[in-house]
């Protein structure tokens, strides 16, 4: 936290009338992990069954587990 603040003090010094809104508040290679590592979530879908017969799966598998959150 205290190296964005810090980042983001040096690009206000630089940039003093550029509205925040249009700064690159994290610093390249942590908005690259941010955004593109902790977002490789990719994974195989069985795409010849249904959404409700995967839930029912999920239920069976574990069924003390919570099912659905709205």
């Amino acid at each position: 936290m205290q190296h964005a603040l810090e980042h983001l003090a040096e690009l206000l010094e630089r940039s003093p009338h550029t509205p925040v809104r249009e700064l690159e508040i994290l610093p390249g290679e942590e908005r690259g992990y941010l955004l593109e590592e902790l977002n490789r979530t990719e994974a195989a879908y069985p795409s010849e069954r249904c959404i409700h017969e995967l839930f029912e799966a999920q239920v069976r598998r574990a069924p003390e587990a919570v099912a659905l959150v709205h």
